[in-house]
């Protein structure tokens, strides 16, 4: 995926792109911070540090999402 991809599925331009973004790494950290970071929670006096079935629950709703990550991955390990 190229940052001209993420720009026109958004219907912006690049220099609006990088008005937000330093990179699409810094695209993807941020929205982990945004999204994901909120559903885990630190139970720091339970047996378990967190609590991830929120973060669970959304990748069960949006498969997509984490199916797409997940495929980038494996193709980046593979090169």
């Amino acid at each position: 995926m190229r940052v001209s991809d993420i720009t026109k599925k958004a219907g912006v331009g690049r220099a609006t792109f990088y008005a937000h973004f330093t990179s699409k790494d810094d695209l993807l950290r941020s929205q982990l911070q945004r999204v994901v970071l909120p559903m885990l929670r630190v139970q720091l006096a339970e047996p378990f540090l967190m609590d991830c079935r929120r973060f669970f629950e959304h990748v069960r709703t949006a498969p997509h999402i984490y199916k797409a990550l997940m495929e980038a991955v494996s193709a980046m390990a593979s090169v």
